[in-house]
């Protein structure tokens, strides 16, 4: 992660009206001081500028894991209602309550399946 690491460093000497003796050496160094603080002004920025782009991109990332999620609970809830809808099925299934099956009546409810099965593929 970037971090802002450069310091403006404060002014050594600031003119005074007050003392006219040395305000124009004063002034003289508060000048030639500017050139530097301005460059540290322009590399703090630099440093701001390149957090923010970090900041912006994890944002982005953060969005993308957000909508990822979101579509996997989509999904969930997708295959919740499929696993429902199937239990639904299962559970309307009757089941006889009579074995009320010999061989003539398998043997006839095989045949009808074929029948059926075959006239299906028809």
């Amino acid at each position: 992660m970037s971090q802002i690491t450069t310091t403006i460093s404060p002014f050594t000497k600031t003119p005074s009206r007050q003392n006219p003796l040395t305000f124009s050496e004063d002034m003289d160094v508060r000048l030639s001081e500017e050139n530097s603080r301005i460059e540290q002004m322009n590399s703090v920025s630099a440093e701001m500028n390149a957090v923010c782009n970090e900041i912006n991109a994890s944002e982005t990332a953060v969005q993308r894991i957000k909508d990822d999620v979101i579509d996997l609970n989509n999904d969930i809830d997708s295959k919740k209602s499929q696993i429902d809808d199937k239990y639904t099925e299962i559970m309307s299934y009757t089941i006889p309550t009579e074995a009320t099956y010999n061989e003539d009546t398998i043997d006839a409810k095989v045949r009808m399946s074929q029948v059926l099965n075959i006239t299906n593929s028809i």
